[in-house]
């Protein structure tokens, strides 16, 4: 390789490892995947309670996360005190792209009725670990 080329390959694999997820967290988001049917159902059992108290719309919901999603390149949901959503923004403060952050609450079992609905609908958007 040339000396550029090194240095560029360098240079990525020490941008690769400023952005890797710490390994506390990574060992946790494995453990907390085998619970994901458990928190799809209470999160549906919450929406359905908190979300009816508040008489909230879910095609309201469905269509702010659409919304939300065609106005933002990067967009996250969060929970001010989950160690999963600070290490996620860390993350994309690392990366240096621009996002939106979203925070749904303090934490999931805090959520209004509103809130209990996004966690929902996000939940049904795809697999990929909300909860």
């Amino acid at each position: 390789r040339s000396a550029p080329l090194q240095r560029a390959a360098a240079s990525e694999a020490a941008a690769d490892a400023a952005i890797t997820p710490n390994a506390a967290i990574k060992v946790a988001a494995n453990g907390m995947s085998l619970l994901k049917p458990i928190f799809a159902a209470e999160a549906s059992l919450q929406a359905a309670v908190l979300g009816g108290l508040a008489k909230v719309d879910p095609d309201e919901v469905k269509a702010a996360i659409e919304f939300e999603k065609k106005a933002n390149g990067v967009l996250i949901y969060t929970y001010g005190l989950s160690p999963f959503s600070s290490e996620a923004l860390s993350i994309l403060d690392k990366s240096g792209y621009p996002y939106k952050n979203i925070e749904l609450g303090a934490e999931w079992f805090l959520l209004g009725g509103e809130e209990s609905q996004t966690r929902v609908e996000l939940g049904k958007a795809g697999d990929f670990g909300t909860s």
